[in-house]
């Protein structure tokens, strides 16, 4: 491999800068703006005859340098590029493909080095002056291939995973809207307040007490940690918690849109919730089911309307209002146990489609921290 200065092995070139007067809401050409690559799908046009440099095609090599900065092959029509971003040429001394790959590890290292800080802008004398370490382009042309496909792999299990939570969302949608119904319920659903089927667990301990013990917590940090309860020693613990046992149906009173409910199948006999839950039993209702009401938009719409607070993330809903919440359920368990598996294994298939796609861009970080040095 050998080191070179990047503005020698590829031509920044500049977009062209528009007065609002020139941005028009309909023309011939789409004029490429910064948003426009991510949520921006508001576009302008123009009408304006440019130089060839001005204009970019279908798989050219794009540059983002303010606000949001990095790499990007333009898939879609011609357009005139905006001045914040470059066009980038490669000369014979560097795959284009590769360059991508070369940019985008330059762009996470540049991210890396910010500590948490924005990055406004970068220029283009900046990027020119870079001293980048290129392998032939043989090698550049397998490298580049080997991460075209991990891109290709992760973009394919993505649309899966968006594909899947879509079906999910629109499951739940026609369920409890009682739409869609299994084979042999046609009975209409009933509607009663939430207090009416069960109870919240009101049990305080203060595990400080029991210094020596070990406890299985079930807080916020947890939940947002893969529903995974932390085994934390009693003289840890600054505050007191509720004491939880068998199934219980965990749901937040704090920022409800955050949807954190957790349904605990068994909870060992030294388990202990957050505050911030309220523990729900019943034996009126399968859990599994109504932990799939409570995590439906229409039901979260709902609970944020009840909410209280002054700011959005500081809003809770209160016990007594939840338990006076108005909810419709099947008569049948046999029903609610059928809905509540169905969306369970559509939970399944979400998550392990996750998983699947957090290791593929694992591995794809490593390749990228470890094939460009």
């Amino acid at each position: 491999w050998e080191q070179r200065k990047l503005g020698d092995i590829v031509v920044f070139l500049n977009g062209r800068a528009y007065k609002q007067a020139e941005l028009l809401d309909s023309g011939k050409y789409p004029v490429l703006r910064v948003g426009n690559f991510n949520t921006n799908d508001k576009w302008y046009y123009s009408d304006l005859e440019l130089p060839a440099k001005n204009y970019a095609d279908k798989g050219d090599l794009l540059y983002t340098w303010a606000t949001a900065f990095g790499p990007h092959i333009w898939k879609g029509p011609k357009v005139i590029y905006h001045y914040h971003i470059w066009k980038v040429e490669t000369t014979s001394d560097i795959s284009k493909n590769f360059a991508v790959h070369l940019l985008d590890a330059d762009q996470a290292q540049m991210t890396n080095s910010l500590n948490g800080s924005t990055m406004v802008h970068i220029t283009k004398g900046t990027m020119e002056n870079k001293i980048v370490t290129i392998p032939g382009i043989s090698e550049q042309r397998n490298m580049a291939r080997l991460l075209d496909q991990l891109d290709c792999t992760i973009a394919l299990h993505q649309s899966k995973l968006e594909e899947l939570k879509t079906v999910k969302k629109l499951a739940m949608q026609k369920i409890f809207d009682q739409e869609w119904r299994f084979k042999g319920f046609t009975d209409p659903w009933e509607q009663c307040k939430l207090g009416k089927l069960g109870s919240f667990i009101r049990n305080s301990i203060f595990p400080q007490k029991f210094s020596n013990d070990e406890f299985v917590e079930y807080s916020m940090p947890a939940f947002d940690d893969g529903k995974r309860p932390k085994a934390v020693s009693g003289i840890m613990m600054q505050s007191g918690r509720l004491k939880i046992s068998g199934e219980v149906l965990l749901i937040n009173k704090l920022n409800v849109r955050q949807r954190r409910i957790w349904l605990v199948e068994n909870a060992n006999h030294n388990a202990v919730a957050s505050g911030e839950f309220m523990p729900f039993i019943s034996d009126k209702v399968v859990l599994s089911f109504l932990e799939q009401l409570l995590l439906s938009d229409r039901t979260t719409r709902d609970l944020e309307s009840i909410s209280s607070g002054t700011s959005n993330s500081q809003k809770r809903v209160i016990p007594s209002d939840l338990l006076g919440y108005k909810i419709q359920i099947s008569s049948s368990k046999t029903e609610q146990t059928q809905i509540a598996t169905l969306l369970k294994d559509l939970d399944s298939l979400i998550a392990a489609n996750q998983q699947k796609c957090d290791q593929l861009k694992k591995v794809k970080k490593w390749c990228m921290q470890n094939l460009f040095v």
